[in-house]
């Protein structure tokens, strides 16, 4: 390198100063997005910020909702129910990709 120095490095006036590239990112919105984690249920909502009307769509939410049976909901209860041992022997929580569950949340 003439003048001697690092890569990276430039000889300016007997100093070296160091040479550095600057990045833009650019991210574009797309939706926004609303959750609200309250004491009985927790909802998601979302809408498009390039619709010339926005409209707010809540999310479904996939959950146990019977026995070994899981439906999409807009609203999902705040509370964890732990099966009794004759439940998880039954089998009742158990769900497609979870099977001897101890737990569910979901609908009463």
């Amino acid at each position: 390198m003439p003048g001697g120095g690092a890569p990276g490095l430039r000889c300016c006036d007997s100093i070296f100063q160091l040479s550095i590239v600057h990045y833009q990112l650019s991210i574009v919105t797309k939706y926004s997005i609303g959750i609200d984690l309250g004491t009985t249920n927790s909802v998601v909502a979302y809408c498009a910020l390039d619709a010339e009307h926005p409209t707010l769509t809540l999310l479904p939410i996939p959950q146990l909702t019977a026995p070994s049976t899981v439906e999409a909901r807009t609203q999902l209860p705040s509370y964890l129910y732990v099966a009794t041992d004759a439940e998880r022997a039954a089998g009742q929580f158990d769900l497609p990709d979870a099977a001897a569950r101890e737990f569910a949340v979901g609908e009463a």
